[in-house]
């Protein structure tokens, strides 16, 4: 599942290079939208239980990431 994205118009794209709208995935029986909505709401408010591991080494990477100069922008 690596290989999919969710990019910035709303679709599930592949790294080859094709996608399905978000819509289309739900009609297939592949729905994130719950998903999707929890991540917007604050902890206290989510029904599916999260917790946030490896804060530091992820902010780690993040700086890593925010300094390539070879990113490709999606």
């Amino acid at each position: 599942m690596d290989k999919y994205i969710k990019g910035k118009a709303g679709y599930i794209v592949m790294q080859d290079g094709s996608y399905a709208y978000e819509s289309e995935c739900r009609r297939a029986d592949f729905d994130d939208s719950l998903i999707y909505k929890e991540f917007g709401l604050p902890e206290n408010k989510r029904t599916i239980p999260s917790e946030q591991i490896m804060r530091k080494e992820s902010l780690e990477v993040l700086k890593e990431w925010e300094k390539n100069d070879c990113k490709v922008e999606y």
